[in-house]
């Protein structure tokens, strides 16, 4: 993420920043420090453990050979609002989903995908999750 300086002071100033993608476990951080003139300097690195607790989304079958997997909701009010699949290279994939809240689960249609490594996107109004999906 980025900040913008609070400008020019002698005093030291505090700044605040949340990584809202931050997975659960060991996470590493340095910060860039960039000056008006374009100059920077590295913070020393960083630990930090994010053992949050949070419910995750969890995604089945996986690895897959189906032609569907199913993504379930973490909990009762958690849903996804928006999800999307990524191919190895980047590239976004058309996929096809259907929803069933009372069961709180999502079906994802893969028959349309080659085999291969993916990267899931799940968006909810609480944070967003990355989840990796083989298609075998």
């Amino acid at each position: 993420g980025r900040l913008s300086a609070f400008g020019n002071s002698q005093a030291q100033t505090k700044y605040h920043f949340k990584d809202g993608q931050a997975l659960k476990g060991e996470r590493y951080y340095r910060l860039k420090q960039v000056d008006a003139d374009g100059s920077f300097v590295y913070s020393p690195i960083v630990q930090v453990n994010n053992n949050s607790g949070r419910a995750d989304f969890s995604l089945y079958p996986n690895p897959s050979k189906e032609q569907r997997v199913f993504l379930q909701n973490p909990s009762k009010g958690e849903r996804p609002i928006n999800i999307q699949l990524y191919s190895a290279d980047g590239q976004l994939q058309s996929i096809s989903i259907v929803e069933d809240v009372e069961a709180g689960t999502t079906q994802i249609d893969l028959h349309e995908l080659a085999s291969g490594l993916y990267t899931l996107v799940i968006e909810s109004a609480q944070h967003v999750t990355y989840k990796k999906l083989l298609k075998l």
